[in-house]
């Protein structure tokens, strides 16, 4: 997912050494977020509200996003995200942030694959109801949107319907 490669690569320029590739996902990562978030938590706070999360979430939000990106690099054969002509805002010294955070090349074939197996189109022909619990700390509520917007342009927004649940996880 193209967010969650920014989220990565954000959190990387933003803390060091914490990451690493987007495209190789460790068991420590999470870990490793944690620790970051510890060491400079004003940082953190900014990173956080950014991205709508609070600090404590930031850990097992980042590790999933890491692990999915890896898997999404390996399913595609290949760099599925382009951050070459992305410019990275609203952190505090952006300018400073642009030229620190590591910038990717996609391959167009791993982009095709992006394309046609993991791009919602909106094109539903069967009804679509997605729960989301408000306080899930990997999904946020705002993710929906992700699937009503393209849904909406295909004209087929009548097949879809969300639905909030108040519940963690």
């Amino acid at each position: 997912r193209g967010a969650d490669f920014r989220n990565i690569m954000d959190f990387e320029a933003l803390f060091p050494g914490t990451i690493g590739s987007p495209y190789e996902p460790a068991p420590e990562t999470a870990a490793k977020v944690k620790a970051a978030v510890a060491a400079d938590p004003a940082r953190a706070a900014r990173y956080a509200q950014r991205f709508g999360r609070t600090i404590e979430q930031l850990p097992g939000a980042l590790g999933l996003f890491h692990a999915v990106i890896g898997e999404v690099k390996g399913r595609a054969g290949g760099e599925p995200f382009d951050n070459r002509n992305r410019i990275y805002m609203g952190f505090g010294d952006d300018v400073a942030l642009n030229r620190t955070v590591k910038r990717y090349t996609a391959s167009a074939a791993a982009r095709e694959y992006v394309r046609q197996y993991a791009t919602p189109t909106g094109r539903i022909s069967d009804p679509m109801l997605t729960i989301h619990t408000t306080s899930d700390n990997l999904v946020l509520g705002n993710d929906v949107t992700a699937y009503e917007v393209p849904a909406a342009i295909a004209g087929t927004s009548d097949r879809f319907v969300a639905r909030f649940v108040e519940a963690n996880g």
